[in-house]
């Protein structure tokens, strides 16, 4: 038409490439943690139009809607899959990552005689 309404045209785009880290200790990428050990989650899209929501899971349970969760390992949380969920109205961009937390079992008395 020959009437200009104002309006700025924009081009929506799906969100692509959802950027999952589980980092233990501040810097150091998680792939196996103790029970005990804090894990920090950070979920990003690496573009999308207009500007996409995150979600983030562990397991079935939505924990937040923040870029950003710390958390402390424990044996509950071994095998549990960390979800990070990117999405606007025209898509959406998931990544995940399986949590291990490493178990030990010690077997014996509980204590030592002198040269055992």
């Amino acid at each position: 038409g020959s009437n200009w309404n104002g309006t700025v045209p924009s081009c929506l785009v799906a969100p692509s490439g959802a950027e999952l880290q589980v980092i233990l200790s501040g810097s150091q990428t998680a792939t196996f943690v103790q029970p005990g050990d804090p894990v920090l989650v950070t979920c990003q899209a690496s573009s999308g139009n207009p500007v996409p929501q995150v979600e983030i899971y562990i397991g079935e349970e939505y924990v937040t809607n923040s870029s950003s969760f710390s958390f402390e390992a424990s044996v509950e949380d071994n095998g549990k899959e960390i979800k990070c969920v990117t999405h606007n109205k025209v898509g959406r961009s998931e990544a995940t990552h399986s949590l291990k937390v490493l178990q030990a079992t010690i077997f014996g008395p509980l204590q030592a005689a002198p040269g055992e």
